[in-house]
């Protein structure tokens, strides 16, 4: 407590600090600890201004929701929920990994080369596929051709 005090005062901006206190009744309450010092400029005399505010019901709801996460991300099936505005707010581990996955194939994707097809004239082709096979000095002559449905597409 010295020490928020004393940070307080050297540096002149606001500390807080959490802790466990008391009540009048003896029950205990979770606390934020405000402190924020003002000097005087006359009389260069620092003054406290110290705040201190109940957080038990702040305490409890991030208790409640790391308890919820940590059964969340015991279910093997992924997780993942959006907001209205289709962001997405909560997700599991095996649904940050799907989603990692899907983030890593649309990478792939963005850097994935586009291909600009170069049309044939078939006709053309084939005379030069045969020309070269009859300029051949052995005289037997096997010409197999298939065509892929790939090789349509290109």
């Amino acid at each position: 407590m010295r020490n928020t005090i004393a940070m307080a005062a050297r540096e002149q901006i606001v500390q807080q600090v959490e802790m466990r206190c008391y009540r009048k009744n003896g029950t205990l309450f979770e606390a934020e600890l405000s402190i924020s010092s003002i000097t005087a400029a006359m009389t260069d005399t620092a003054r406290f201004v110290c705040t201190l505010r109940d957080i038990t019901e702040r305490k409890q709801a991030q208790t409640a929701l790391a308890e919820e996460r940590n059964l969340i991300d015991t279910i093997p099936a992924g997780i993942c929920i959006k907001d209205l505005n289709h962001r997405f707010c909560l997700s599991n581990i095996a649904g940050a990994r799907i989603m990692e996955d899907m983030r890593q194939l649309a990478e792939l994707e963005t850097r994935r080369t586009e291909l600009n097809p170069v049309w044939f004239d078939l006709d053309a082709l084939g005379h030069s596929i045969l020309d070269e096979f009859q300029s051949r000095p052995d005289g037997s002559h096997r010409l197999a051709y298939s065509c892929d449905d790939a090789l349509g597409r290109v």
